[in-house]
């Protein structure tokens, strides 16, 4: 088996998230790359495009934004989908830089999600404690109508409020942590972008 051969089955194994037909496409694209190149030891091979591993994860970023891009265009995307195009575009970015640019990265993402969750969280605790404290002061208003009515309705009041917060604040925080999460990706897809081209000025 030449470099050629073995360069390209171990880039196939790396491959398994394409279907058969979007394999073969890559097959035959690389094949014709490594001819047309006159790329015939492995050193050459990896010089130009990297380890098969390093490709494959630059090619699965590249299938998924298409994908994303076609998917967009037709209906909005599952957050499934999307933190699946992140990982992607993020291993793909990181394999193209050295190790302490990888690391930058990595950190940069790293705290970005840490803000998403740490969001998340307060966000979760406060309409948690929004929920809570309506029902306990409307379980408190309906005791005291029988003994002080105007303090009882004080407290029916406040609780339907704390709901209503409730149910027009939920929407909001998850609009809020979507939206954020969008941005992630969005920086992450702008880096490697970013990164790519100013591999193919090199």
């Amino acid at each position: 088996m030449t470099a050629q051969e073995q360069y390209l089955a171990e880039l196939k194994q790396h491959l398994g998230m394409l279907t058969a037909d979007e394999q073969a496409e890559v097959m035959d694209f690389y094949d014709e790359y490594l001819f047309d190149a006159d790329l015939t030891t492995r050193a050459e091979i990896e010089k130009r495009l990297g380890s098969p591993r390093q490709l494959s994860r630059k090619i699965l970023a590249d299938y998924s934004i298409h994908q994303e891009e076609t998917n967009s265009a037709d209906a909005n995307s599952s957050p499934r989908s999307k933190i699946k195009l992140t990982i992607l575009i993020l291993l793909a970015a990181i394999s193209m830089l050295t190790i302490g640019g990888g690391i930058i990265l990595f950190g940069g993402f790293i705290t970005m999600v840490a803000v998403l969750f740490s969001f998340g969280i307060t966000a979760l605790a406060i309409l948690a404690a929004i929920f809570v404290a309506g029902f306990v002061a409307i379980y408190m208003g309906v005791g005291l109508l029988f003994t002080n009515w105007a303090v009882g309705l004080f407290y029916l009041g406040a609780g339907l409020s704390c709901l209503a917060g409730f149910l027009i604040m939920t929407p909001l925080c998850i609009m809020a942590v979507r939206e954020i999460a969008r941005g992630i990706s969005n920086f992450t897809r702008y880096c490697y972008t970013k990164i790519k081209e100013r591999r193919a000025v090199r």
